[in-house]
């Protein structure tokens, strides 16, 4: 994955940014799907929240593991592992 990391992905994706979709394609059809109940007209609102909710979520996590990750692989590096 490119640079900017599965977590950028996943809110590309939520605002409905272009995105390699080969790349993690099974991410985003769950994102895709999540995104479809939210637009669809005759969606209930209290069901286009919890979409929403989901979708930001799951972003919010895969932004704090990215971070981890990013301070963990520094960490090996200093160590000199």
């Amino acid at each position: 994955m490119p640079r900017r990391g599965l977590a950028i992905l996943c809110f590309d994706v939520a605002l409905g940014l272009p995105s390699d979709v080969s790349k993690s394609g099974w991410l985003l059809v769950g994102y895709t799907t999540l995104l479809k109940v939210m637009l669809d007209q005759n969606t209930p609102a209290s069901t286009k929240v919890r979409a929403a909710d989901s979708v930001m979520n799951h972003a919010l996590r895969a932004l704090e593991l990215e971070e981890v990750l990013e301070r963990l692989t520094k960490l090996e590096r200093a160590a000199g592992l």
